[in-house]
């Protein structure tokens, strides 16, 4: 997610390509796609990264008639290897989804009910007296984005990577701006909501959000490569070297001073503690391809009646990401576009996509490391580059 503004769905180093054949080996009992649809992919793949600029990317395909892993680019700007199908990355706003299937899972518990305001949890915000869960989980509640506070973002843009910050000091910046609207009456993407709940399932279980999420999702799930690196900014190996522009020029249009160090910075240890339940998770192209299944059907994380409720909360004209756009829209922590239920993720140096679409039983994941957007792509390089892997799809 851009600091300054989020970029929810996007409704290379030139002469880098890494040949097809560099693209790490399906396992035996992986079926593989037709090799003319693997060739057509993997064009439109390394078309994607020169055409941009990026260091590189990987993307996952699972369908009926069988998968396809490519990669094109190299795992850094600095590496000479290309990206690894165990690599690890930093995967920002898909972290929302964990999010709040853990919060569903308290409320399958009677813990906590989707009609309780945030107020009765974390006093002082606006609308907290009329905002509910339910309106946090699918951004309708109203309460505006910390990152959209100029006192944060200064404090953030001074130092990047070593700025460390709690989720109740990410929830006061907050806190001194007034609701945005009634709460339930819009639809407005907010990180605030995601780490206001991670906040909630803290207070109600007693227990950190790192162990929650391990023990009640990654765990049952079998999600090895999947963490919560909370303040922490290491990333375990092996991993994707990030690059960003940020802080970058809108925050400089701000007036806002800019850390020296040109325009391109690595940023694959900065500090994701600005981002807690809102995007501080990291993961793996295969974990994420579990999951997305596991997101799509409930995985057995919760109830039926629950996950009647989630397939229920996308579709509504509430919840359109375009007011004039029914095949797009938001629900409890995931979104359905044109089919595809999921969500993607941009934090400096990463960008992810990861969605299941169950009439086509085909699940799509990419990992770009980099967050760089130009005119063209707007939601970043990992929805522009899944946008064209599920058009080749349709083909």
């Amino acid at each position: 997610m851009r600091l300054a503004a989020a970029a929810l769905v996007g409704l290379l180093m030139a002469g880098c390509a890494t040949p097809a054949s560099e693209a790490p080996a399906p396992p035996p009992t992986e079926a593989q796609l037709a090799e003319s649809l693997q060739t057509g992919l993997q064009t439109r793949l390394d078309a994607h990264r020169a055409d941009h600029g990026y260091p590189g990317a990987m993307v996952g395909v699972w369908t009926p008639g069988g998968a396809w892993i490519g990669v094109t680019g190299l795992a850094g700007r600095g590496s000479s290897r290309p990206p690894a199908r165990a690599d690890h990355t930093r995967i920002g706003s898909v972290t929302k989804t964990f999010t709040v299937m853990a919060l569903l899972q308290l409320v399958d518990r009677g813990q906590v009910s989707l009609a309780d305001t945030i107020g009765t949890y974390i006093p002082g915000l606006p609308n907290g007296d009329t905002a509910t869960l339910r309106d946090l989980a699918r951004m309708t509640s109203g309460i505006p984005s910390y990152n959209d506070n100029l006192d944060f973002i200064r404090a953030w843009a001074a130092d990047p990577a070593g700025t460390v910050v709690t989720p109740e000091q990410l929830v006061d910046y907050a806190k001194t701006q007034p609701a945005l609207f009634p709460a339930g009456s819009k639809f407005h993407y907010s990180n605030t909501n995601t780490v206001l709940l991670g906040m909630v399932i803290e207070k109600v279980t007693g227990r950190p959000v790192a162990e929650v999420l391990r023990t009640n999702i990654f765990e049952p799930l079998k999600l090895s490569g999947t963490s919560f690196a909370g303040q922490s900014p290491g990333l375990p190996q092996p991993h994707l070297e990030g690059i960003t522009d940020q802080p970058g020029a809108e925050v400089a249009a701000l007036g806002i001073p800019v850390p020296p160090g040109g325009p391109l910075r690595d940023s694959t240890f900065w500090n994701p503690s600005w981002e807690f339940t809102a995007g501080a998770m990291i993961s793996t192209l295969d974990d994420l391809r579990t999951w997305t299944r596991a997101l799509a059907d409930g995985g057995g994380l919760v109830s039926q009646d629950i996950q009647r409720e989630r397939k229920a909360s996308v579709g509504t004209v509430l919840g359109r990401l375009d007011p004039d756009d029914p095949d797009a829209t938001y629900g409890l922590g995931f979104f359905s576009v044109r089919g595809w239920l999921g969500h993607d993720g941009s934090v400096p140096g990463y960008t992810t996509y990861a969605a299941y679409h169950p009439q086509k039983q085909t699940s799509v994941v990419v990992l770009v490391n980099s967050d760089i957007r130009t005119p063209d792509q707007p939601g970043g390089p990992a929805v522009a580059l899944a946008e064209e892997i599920q058009a080749a799809l349709d083909g």
